[in-house]
């Protein structure tokens, strides 16, 4: 009889400790993947209101210097290898200074940090897989529905990462 008892409080035991090390793990996994996604939804935003301000400075700045300057500090803020239009069309308005070229830059900027935002708001609050595919989604049916800009316009935000 006291061999039974011994049996069941050693599974006991074990079955305690194996549940207590598998609610350990599951709470610090989502723990700092919690404090990982926070850190990185804080540092887009500050992204997407440096852009905000720094658009709109080298679109009004006069001065070729100052522009250079800020165009600088906008491609700093960029990905080299998926935002080579961004830049081509900052250079493209500080070459030419145009309403239409001016309007090109604004329209990126304004669907690239949709996208972001949208992005954002999907990794805030679901699983950050495919968030990126559901912001560009999400951004073409808005252009879609409300009519802004060609067809394809938010096409590029679909291959981002």
């Amino acid at each position: 009889m006291f061999d039974y008892w011994v049996t069941v409080g050693a599974a006991a035991l074990v079955g305690g400790i194996v549940s207590a090390l598998i609610t350990a793990a599951v709470t610090m996994s989502s723990t700092s993947r919690n404090i990982f996604q926070k850190s990185v939804i804080e540092q887009r935003q500050v992204w997407r209101d440096s852009l905000r301000i720094l658009v709109p400075r080298l679109l009004s700045d006069r001065d070729r210097t100052s522009q250079q300057c800020i165009r600088d500090s906008i491609v700093l803020h960029l990905n080299p290898s998926k935002d080579l239009e961004a830049v081509s069309l900052i250079d493209a308005f500080i070459a030419k200074r145009s309403p239409q070229n001016r309007e090109a830059v604004v329209r990126h900027f304004q669907i690239m940090l949709k996208h972001e935002w949208e992005k954002s708001k999907i990794e805030a609050t679901a699983s950050t897989r495919g968030a990126d595919r559901k912001a560009a989604q999400i951004v073409e049916a808005q252009l879609r529905q409300f009519g802004a800009g060609s067809e394809d316009a938010a096409a590029p935000w679909s291959r981002r990462s």
